[in-house]
């Protein structure tokens, strides 16, 4: 069950809210303060024991919804097994990586403690300063110590971290993107270095290089992520002769991987930083690819029924610059989602005119 986590705008500010029933959390984002109510929201305190102007996020566990925690920006975090009626504190070896979902959680009820944590370590200072990211894991919801799974990443997740994504793979099984420093240029981080590395060990003695069926042009990844059941690696298509297009990568399996193929007949290509993998159902991946170069406006494609094969669904998707696209599920209807479009594309591409939106929904996956 995944909680609900909600932003808003208050009086000008920014606060999110996890919804528990009973009790309800409330992050105001530009403060740095988490609230908790014990009635339904008639009444608010702060989260005892957590410093105000620390919180920098709140995430709550996906598949525990008494479990959630709050991050600080710094390397002491807090977390409450009671829905937020006490928090108690834990530290972690780096403050957490500056990216969309620092915390990666085991779906299996028999793992729920089992989380990985990306922090981002920096050496060096002024212009001098060499940041990256590194990943922990624990296996008691960091009540003890915990544990160095990878240096040099940039994503870490565990395959059983989504319930939709069902396979026979083992039960510790890890997807790290990190990079290879056996290649030509040692320890220096380069695109052609970006490999996906999997363990069933957490790294300690099993390091395996995925090949996606393709040896040793495996690398370039620049993204991987598990989308309802899929597992999907993006890369940057190095091979001699090519344009520098992504390519996508799926499995249903963990064994299996496929090419994923767009039209030829659309004008959208696959390009670094232009393209969202969207919010899927399980019958189908969706990707949105940017269609117009300065208007963040782009071209919402939806797979087949194994993510292999794409046809465009919908023209003129609303995005902004961040990449994030105005498309919605609706939860409990199944096939049925918004998405916004903008309406004036080509005054918007051409003439810088100010974007007219319009909101149209599909009943069946995808078909506006």
């Amino acid at each position: 069950m995944t909680v609900p986590y909600v932003c808003h705008a208050v009086r000008g500010k920014r606060v999110c809210s996890l919804g528990y029933r009973q009790n309800a959390i409330y992050h105001d984002v530009v403060q740095g303060v988490v609230y908790v109510s014990p009635d339904e929201g008639k009444s608010w305190k702060p989260a005892e024991g957590v410093p105000e102007g620390k919180a920098a996020m709140v995430i709550e566990h996906p598949y525990n919804n008494r479990v959630a925690f709050i991050l600080s920006r710094g390397k002491t975090h807090y977390k409450t097994a009671n829905r937020g009626q006490t928090w108690q504190s834990f530290d972690m070896p780096l403050p957490p990586a500056m990216v969309g979902r620092p915390l990666s959680f085991h779906a299996d009820k028999q793992r729920l403690d089992y989380i990985i944590y990306q922090g981002t370590a920096c050496t060096g200072s002024g212009w001098h300063t060499s940041c990256y990211d590194e990943a922990y894991y624990t296996t008691d919801g960091f009540v003890g110590d915990s544990k160095l799974l990878l240096a040099d990443v940039s994503r870490c997740q565990f395959a059983h971290s989504s319930e939709d994504f069902k396979h026979e793979a083992h039960l510790d099984l890890v997807y790290c993107v990190a990079f290879d420093g056996s290649g030509p240029t040692g320890g220096v981080h380069t695109l052609s270095s970006s490999r996906l590395f999997s363990s069933t060990d957490f790294f300690e003695t099993e390091k395996k290089t995925e090949d996606l069926g393709i040896g040793k042009n495996a690398r370039g990844v620049v993204a991987f992520a598990i989308v309802s059941k899929f597992a999907v690696v993006a890369m940057k298509d190095l091979s001699e002769g090519s344009t520098g297009d992504m390519l996508l990568y799926v499995t249903e399996d963990t064994k299996n991987w496929a090419q994923g193929h767009f039209p030829h007949s659309s004008s959208a290509r696959l390009r670094e930083n232009a393209y969202t993998i969207v919010e899927s159902t399980t019958h189908s991946l969706a990707v949105d690819v940017l269609s117009h170069d300065q208007s963040s406006i782009g071209t919402l494609f939806v797979s087949n029924s194994n993510g292999t094969f794409f046809v465009e669904s919908l023209q003129d998707t609303n995005r902004n610059d961040m990449g994030y696209v105005d498309f919605e599920n609706i939860y409990g209807i199944e096939g049925v989602g918004l998405a916004n479009i903008v309406a004036n594309a080509k005054d918007v591409e051409g003439r810088r005119a100010p974007k007219q939106l319009q909101t149209r929904i599909t009943f069946d996956d995808g078909e506006f």
